[in-house]
């Protein structure tokens, strides 16, 4: 249900994100229609561009003097203009406004908006009740499984954000209450299928819905999830080289964190999103002689190698997990490295960059065309 609920004596707030040209403001514009009468919206809208399209109609949805829109053009509301936000937000609880809507750009970051209001002046008269991710599906796939950065389509704000566009795809789908599929009438009722299946698979816990003509049913069986586990480190080498091969193109989304044996310092984020993988730090290990307040915190850990672990989960279509597990075993130490000791892994040939500043990380493309992966959409409607 795409309806606000209220929440006495703090205002709720809702958080609409998207893609480019995915349809949000048509859907805040429904929402809008849909509300109560008698109630005060307030709407703040975001673009990186110099101007923020579809406020017009939004001012009509929005009818009389008492509602407000904010219009925050030319700039990123979770990073260069976060201060700006914030500042209207805090003003808004002085008013009688009893619902926020907040429209980001193509490329914002739903749980960052979220923190930042969750860390505001404010905070405790604010509650977050529905995040909403729309999804155009006649380009997801393909914005999905493309290797194409932000900046290669002009979406950055900051001149160093090397995000890719499967990465923001992933985080406004895994972080939504509801995902909204449009323009489904300008698709196969497979390719609807097909979306469904992923959209499920990425966030099992959202409500789906789907706008348009094209609808189908979608086979339980359709996507495959696999969950690796190890308590002994990925040699670096064999690791790197195993991602250069075709062992992971079935694979559309996996997650989780990795040992590398030559990095005992780092928790490795292994993040893969449609055709790119990247592998990143994730803070640091728990260690033998940390302090007692994170020794009670990690009380569940490996005796010999401390709380050290692997743990990834893999989503995709096809996946032949026995083949898979395979690759990923062979990855591991082996008995006889194992026995060598953390000293001497340290000496293990480790192509991966040097991860010398906090958002340093290595990418790596595993899926070089969409094709095959996209004739997989007949095999997944019923």
């Amino acid at each position: 249900n795409l309806l606000w609920l209220p929440i006495m004596n703090k205002i709720p707030i809702t958080i609409i994100s998207g893609f480019e040209q995915t349809g949000k403001t048509s859907v805040l514009l429904a929402l809008l229609r849909e509300r109560n009468v008698s109630s005060c919206p307030a709407v703040i809208m975001n673009d990186l561009s110099e101007k923020v399209t579809g406020t017009d109609a939004v001012r009509e949805a929005l009818g009389t003097d008492r509602q407000l829109l904010l219009e925050l053009p030319n700039g990123c509301i979770c990073c260069t203009l976060s201060h700006v936000l914030l500042h209207a937000v805090e003003q808004l609880t002085q008013s009688t406004v009893d619902h926020l809507y907040i429209e980001g750009n193509a490329t914002a970051e739903p749980l960052l908006i979220k923190r930042l209001l969750e860390e505001s002046t404010v905070s405790d008269q604010l509650c977050v009740t529905s995040m909403i991710t729309v999804i155009d599906a006649s380009t997801f796939l393909q914005d999905f499984l493309s290797t194409d950065a932000l900046h290669h389509r002009g979406l950055v704000a900051l001149s160093h954000d090397d995000r890719i566009v499967s990465e923001v795809l992933a985080e406004q789908i895994e972080s939504a209450t509801t995902l909204v599929i449009t323009k489904a009438d300008l698709v196969s009722e497979a390719d609807v299928a097909l979306l469904q299946s992923v959209l499920g698979a990425l966030n099992p816990t959202a409500n789906i819905v789907v706008h348009g003509a094209k609808r189908a049913n979608v086979s339980s069986d359709a996507l495959k999830k696999y969950v690796f586990k190890a308590d002994r480190p990925f040699h670096p080498n064999r690791l790197h080289a195993a991602l250069h091969t075709d062992a992971f193109s079935a694979v559309l989304r996996a997650r989780g964190i990795a040992w590398i044996a030559t990095r005992q310092q780092y928790k490795v984020r292994w993040s893969q999103t449609g055709s790119m993988c990247s592998f990143e730090s994730d803070g640091h290990w728990w260690h033998p002689g940390s302090s007692a307040e994170e020794e009670i915190m990690n009380m569940q850990w490996f005796d010999s190698c401390g709380n050290r672990y692997s743990e990834m989960e893999f989503i995709g279509t096809d996946v032949d997990v026995r083949s898979l597990r395979k690759v990923l075993t062979g990855c591991l130490l082996t008995d006889l490295e194992l026995a060598l000791e953390p000293d001497l892994w340290a000496h293990f040939e480790d192509p991966f960059e040097d991860w010398e500043e906090e958002m340093d990380r290595s990418l790596f493309v595993v899926r070089e065309t969409v094709s095959d992966y996209l004739r997989l959409n007949s095999r997944l409607c019923t």
